[in-house]
Formats: structure tokens, C-alpha cells, sequence
């Protein structure tokens, strides 16, 4: 059986008789395979601890610990006692069977509450693996360690080092679905039992040898160009904050342990790189407060959108071979045919001339701008002379298309005019020859067009099969990144559309 086949045997089994927490159980079985820890957020009753009970199901012989903080607890509760034999010996040494440091699977209830020197030693056994028992370093054979609280880390408490070490963070809310709540209060469930047989569960040799294989998937360009992303729009998050606002702090130590969760989950479905669903898991490893939620997911599905696959769209190119097209086209169906036009003549690039005043000097100019706002109402108008120079006021209003002057009596005035020569532009039916040439390009620009969007849709249908089988990402998020590229197989339909508007162009000319 193949991997991924069996992991969703295992989930399956996990997931029997609890409702509503697929995802976090995806998770907790991800970051478990991958080696590291995960963090729940909710209040009492919504099923933490029952998610790090049935974890434990998916390893054989797997050995789990579990213990509720509180700010009573001693290292003694948790790592096991100081045994008396050895202290006889004159070596500090604790007794770990059946403790954390023996264990595979650990569920700490209450996180927070536990004192300084339970989370110092917690630090070294989540980071490295280890444990310092006396004089022994003890391998803690920890596939994932769960800890869960109704509260976050409170600031300036020395927490932020422990906090730092859970990569997954994740809030779980009650049943939110009737049906599924009657399901719960009603049925007989038992999600306490093992239902997971003996032959698909993960071994030790399994661990293993999958952790090997995991540090050798590789990582695609397109990869680090979302995280990169994801990095430089959390920095213009960060350097637009007010001064009570908190920033948003990605360790380098964290961005390393985000791969390895990303390798993890493209192992577990069965490919050799990370592709661009796995990159979503990164939402869940970028908040500290509660606020960050949509924040970071936002951050996450936008760079995801705009910085995905990588592929050589040449549109830049097409669009430049249509304006050539275009421009060809009326080169050959336009003609400028000469017409006579009669002006206002302008002087001095503002005035124009008054002309059949009764009193009026050779040149009497009026302002083109005072012109044009002229009614049927008595206005008081400058006049200048043929340098420019304002030498007189006269009471004018519009008649149809004369000006109405109030000389020795009311002028009947018109301006002065000009002849000038304008080209229209006509069209000119093309030669069938030259259509035949025309049509020719018109076909080779859409086979060129419809190239690159078969080229386009054939990477997507290649991409398509791990796009949509991810076992630890809802399949919804696949749209986002099928996005960018279905705007550019739009895009080049459109210039299919521009290429026939040209094509019709020349056709319709009689």
C-alpha cells in the first residue's frame, strides 16, 4: 500500500466518532510525521485532548503522556521522579518510563501555567529531541507533542522561546453543525478505542525511513518565491503598524521548520517537491494573536495568487505581433482625402479678430477664452489692439452667430475667418490579393493563440491531480492558485476577440 493510500486509512479511523475536527487532525497527524509540535487554542470541552488520545492510535505500540499544568506542577509530574538508587550513587537521575521523556505521542493541557523550569527543559526535548537525565543524554523517542490551552502566551513572562517551538497553531471551536451536534450528545460513540488495525499503522522503521526521504524533497522555485513573498508583505504589514499595534514575528528558525512541514506534506502525497497547496499549511504557522488569523491567511492566498507557478506566458509578445497586424491593416484601408475648412483665424494663439464695428480700429481682437462663454446677456468685453495690448471695454451679447456691439448704436459683428486644408481619413476597400495576405496572418496569430493557451491548460491539467488530492489542504484553495492562470487563458481569448474585430474590419469595407 502507498503511503498516501494509508495515511487516509488512518485519518479515516482517527476521525470515527468526532465531528467537525478533520482538519486539526490532519494537522496534528502532519506535524507528528514531520517531527514537530502543534498548539490548540480553545476553550473547555471542544476536544483537545481527545485529538492527542486517538494520535496516538496512528503509531504502533506507540507510548503517550499526558498531564494538565497548573502552577503547582514540578518537573518531578512531568519528567518522571528523581530516583533514589541513583542518588545513593551520587547520580541525580529521574525514573522517565511512562513520562514524557518516554513517550511518543504528548498532550500538556494548560501549557502556560507550568513554572520556568518545566519549560526550560521542554525547550531542549522539542527543539533537539533530547533529554538531560543527570549525567545521560536521553534520546525522547517524541513524535509529536500537543499542547493546548483557552489563552495565549502572556507577554513579558519569558514564554516567547516556548511559544516560538509549536509551528502549527490552530483554534478549535465547538460543533458548529446541528446534525452533527445531535450525533454527539445522542450516539453511542466511544472515540476512545483503538480502531486503527495493526498493518497500516506507522512503525518505528517507518518513521524512520520516511524521515530520510523527507529531508530529500525538493523545493520548486515557484516555492521560495511565495515565501519570499509571504515575507516582504508581512515586512509592509510590520512597517504600517501604529504604535500600539503588534508586529507579526517570523523567526529564521520557524521559516526552516515551515519546509520541513512542507516537505512532510508533499512525502505524505506521494510527490518528490512541494507544490503551491502545501504552502497554504504556512497560514497556520505565521499568527501569535488572535487578530493575525485572517491577517496571515490573507498574506498566505494573495502572494499564493500572485507569485505562483511560474510559466512563460508570452502575451507581452502576441499583443505586439496584433498592434503590428492592426496597424498593417489600416496602412493599407485607410486613405486621407483633402477637404477645405473654414476657420476663425487666430492671432497671437488666444485672440481672434472683431471685425465690422462702426468705429473700431483696423485690428480689434477679442479673447478666444471670453468668446466662448458668451450668451444672450449684455457683458462687458476687453478689446485689444494687434499687439495684444487691451486699449478698451465694450458692452457685447450673442445674437445667433453674430456679436452685438454697443458702438455709436449696437454693431451687427462677426469674426474674422480662414480657409484651411484637412484630411479625413476614408476607407478603402483592399484588393483581394491583399485580403488574401491579411487572412493569412489573421489564421497564423490565432494558431499562435490558441498554442499557448493549450500549452497553458496542459499544464494546469498536468498540475491538476496533486492540485486537488492534497490530504491535509481543503481542496477549495486550489481555485486561488488556478487563478492567475485561467486570467491569462481569458486574457488570450480576448486577443482571439481583437483579432477577429480586425479581420471583420477590413471584410466590411464596401
Amino acid at each position: 500500500m502507498v503511503i498516501r493510500e494509508r495515511i487516509l486509512k488512518i485519518l479515516q479511523g482517527l476521525n470515527e466518532g468526532i465531528f467537525e475536527k478533520e482538519e486539526i487532525i490532519q494537522l496534528s497527524l502532519l506535524s507528528a510525521l514531520a517531527g514537530e509540535s502543534i498548539f490548540l487554542l480553545g476553550l473547555p470541552g471542544v476536544a483537545k485532548s481527545l485529538i492527542a488520545r486517538r494520535l496516538k492510535f496512528a503509531f504502533k505500540n506507540a507510548q503517550s503522556f499526558e498531564y494538565l499544568m497548573n502552577r503547582f506542577s514540578t518537573p518531578d509530574e512531568i519528567f518522571g521522579p528523581v530516583s533514589v538508587l541513583e542518588l545513593q550513587k551520587d547520580n541525580y537521575k529521574r525514573i522517565t518510563d511512562n513520562y514524557l521523556p518516554d513517550s511518543h505521542i504528548v498532550f500538556l493541557d494548560e501549557i502556560w501555567k507550568a513554572g520556568p523550569s518545566i519549560q526550560n527543559t521542554l525547550l531542549t526535548v522539542l527543539n533537539e529531541k533530547i533529554f538531560q537525565n543527570g549525567k545521560e543524554v536521553q534520546n525522547v523517542p517524541l513524535r509529536g507533542l500537543i499542547a493546548a490551552s483557552n489563552e495565549l502566551p502572556a507577554e513579558d513572562e519569558g514564554q516567547e522561546a516556548l511559544w516560538d517551538r509549536f509551528l502549527i497553531r490552530y483554534v478549535v471551536n465547538g460543533i458548529q453543525n446541528v446534525d452533527n451536534f445531535k450525533k454527539m450528545v445522542s450516539d453511542d460513540l466511544n472515540p476512545s478505542i483503538d480502531n486503527i488495525s495493526n498493518e497500516i499503522k506507522i512503525t518505528e522503521k517507518d518513521y524512520n525511513k520516511w524521515d530520510n526521504e523527507i529531508k530529500n524533497i525538493k523545493i520548486p522555485d515557484e516555492v521560495y518565491n511565495v515565501i519570499d513573498a509571504i515575507r516582504k508583505k508581512i515586512q509592509a504589514y510590520n512597517h504600517n503598524l501604529s504604535e500600539n499595534q503588534k508586529e507579526i514575528y517570523i523567526s529564521d528558525r520557524r521559516w526552516k521548520k515551515i519546509i520541513r512541514i512542507l516537505r512532510t506534506s508533499a512525502f505524505i502525497n506521494g510527490r518528490n517537491e512541494i507544490d503551491l497547496m502545501d504552502c497554504f499549511l504556512i497560514q497556520h504557522c505565521l499568527w501569535s494573536e488572535e487578530n493575525e488569523l485572517e491577517i496571515t491567511k490573507d498574506i498566505v492566498a494573495n502572494s499564493i495568487r500572485e507569485f505562483g507557478y511560474i510559466y512563460d506566458v508570452n502575451i507581452n509578445d502576441v499583443e505586439r505581433e496584433i498592434n503590428t497586424f492592426k496597424l498593417e491593416v489600416e496602412k493599407e484601408t485607410n486613405i486621407k482625402i483633402p477637404k477645405e475648412k473654414v476657420v476663425n483665424k487666430v492671432y497671437h494663439k488666444k485672440y481672434y479678430k472683431l471685425v465690422g464695428m462702426q468705429s473700431a480700429p483696423q485690428y480689434c481682437l477679442i479673447s478666444i477664452d471670453e468668446y466662448k462663454k458668451l450668451t444672450q446677456s449684455q457683458v462687458t468685453l476687453k478689446i485689444y489692439d494687434i499687439n495684444g495690448q487691451a486699449f478698451s471695454n465694450m458692452t457685447v451679447y450673442k445674437k445667433d452667430n453674430s456679436i452685438m456691439v454697443a458702438d455709436h448704436s449696437w454693431s451687427t459683428c462677426h469674426l474674422e475667418t480662414a480657409t484651411e486644408t484637412i484630411y479625413e481619413n476614408q476607407k478603402r476597400k483592399p484588393s483581394n490579393k491583399l485580403v488574401k495576405v491579411f487572412d493569412e496572418d489573421a489564421q497564423k496569430l490565432n494558431k499562435l493563440i490558441k498554442e499557448q493557451i493549450e500549452s497553458i491548460e496542459s499544464y494546469l491539467s498536468k498540475k491538476s491531480e496533486s492540485l486537488e488530492s492534497n490530504i491535509f489542504i481543503n481542496q477549495e484553495y486550489s481555485k486561488i492558485i488556478y487563478e492567475k492562470l485561467n486570467r491569462k487563458i481569458a486574457d488570450f481569448k480576448n486577443l482571439i476577440l481583437e483579432v477577429e474585430k480586425i479581420k471583420a474590419e477590413y471584410d466590411g469595407i464596401e
